[in-house]
């Protein structure tokens, strides 16, 4: 449990290092900071917790060889598929727990990390916004002769905009201004001003005298902005996905249930590649370094080879069925491994009758 949390802890602090950034730059406060980061854990327990399962099982069946318990509880009948049982029922439970994980809590954490990230952009240009100096935000050139909060004098503001196919340059000037931040992106309401456009392609002026407008400072696509992620839909809805989404879209998110299914069996498989590596052979006073190395070595290409089959989910369908055969395959040998089922099947002969 402890070499659990130390290796969350370690690569939660380095994941949490891209929002330094992003927190500084709209001077948000230190308790935002920690409620984005803290929203980051669910995914990281689907890629820690079973590594952590498989080194607390080589740590303690290696402590059980070497004070001779695993040799004692031999002599006493136990088979090793009965020493290795609480291993196994451990790591079924753990399985179950990033199930839960995986389908119920990591698709609104990823949601309401997202909706906070698009607080602190939307709010990021408000603050960028420096008197005196021409500021770039995008396309666009803002001028703020003075700014007091989020009041504002003497505003000057360039764009270009694009109707119809055609571009056009806009320049605005205004007397006073106020910033406006809510949750879809900040907005500058002008007072008192003259907004004149240029046709790019015929040259024409017009200019328009106002009392009160009001301009965006971002303008995003608004399904990148609105259209959830597939890690902040409900499971249910990433393995039936609407038939109106496109053939990758529905790839997309099936691949992401997929992946949510699949992942949290590599729990149980990393136990019994653990349980089967120390458990074999004969016992070496020289300690089980090579049993172990073994182990580690089985399981770093079980996670490499299963990270790639996922990788290819969204672009070949029959990815989806190899990961499953694979990893249920991996099960079937190593807990063939421990029993020795089919060893004894097929030293088994049947009696002869005269």
């Amino acid at each position: 449990m402890s070499l659990s949390v130390v290796l969350i802890a370690a690569i939660w602090i380095l994941q949490s290092l891209k929002f330094v950034e992003l927190v500084l730059s709209t001077k948000a406060s230190i308790k935002m900071f920690f409620k984005i980061s803290f929203l980051t854990l669910p995914d990281l327990f689907s890629l820690i917790i079973p590594v952590s399962v498989f080194i607390a099982t080589v740590v303690a069946l290696n402590r059980m060889i070497n004070d001779r318990t695993y040799s004692v509880m031999q002599s006493a009948g136990l088979s090793r598929f009965k020493i290795c049982q609480p291993f196994i029922q451990f790591g079924l439970f753990v399985v179950l727990i990033l199930y839960f994980i995986n389908i119920g809590i990591a698709p609104v954490a990823q949601s309401k990390m997202r909706k906070l990230q698009n607080q602190l952009k939307s709010a990021l240009p408000v603050v960028l916004i420096q008197e005196g100096v021409f500021n770039e935000i995008g396309k666009m050139v803002i001028y703020v002769r003075e700014k007091n909060r989020n009041y504002l004098k003497g505003v000057f503001v360039s764009n270009t905009e694009q109707k119809n196919r055609q571009k056009s340059q806009v320049i605005i000037t205004a007397q006073q201004g106020h910033l406006i931040v809510d949750s879809d992106e900040p907005k500058i309401l002008l007072f008192n001003g003259m907004r004149q456009t240029r046709n790019t392609r015929t040259n024409k002026l017009s200019t328009l005298f106002f009392k009160e407008t009001i301009i965006a400072l971002q303008k995003e696509d608004s399904k990148s902005t609105t259209m959830p992620r597939p890690q902040e839909m409900p499971f249910l809805k990433l393995l039936f996905p609407d038939p109106k989404l496109s053939y990758q879209e529905k790839m997309k998110m099936r691949s992401e249930a997929h992946q949510k299914l699949t992942t949290p069996l590599l729990a149980i498989i990393f136990v019994l590649i653990g349980c089967c590596a120390l458990t074999s052979g004969q016992f070496s006073r020289r300690g089980q370094l090579k049993k172990i190395s073994t182990a580690v070595i089985a399981v770093l290409l079980v996670q490499a080879g299963t990270l790639f089959i996922i990788n290819q989910n969204a672009k070949y369908p029959e990815a989806i069925i190899i990961n499953y055969s694979v990893l249920a395959l991996l099960i079937l040998l190593l807990i063939n491994g421990l029993t020795g089922i089919l060893k004894s099947k097929v030293a088994f002969t049947p009696p002869q009758v005269n």
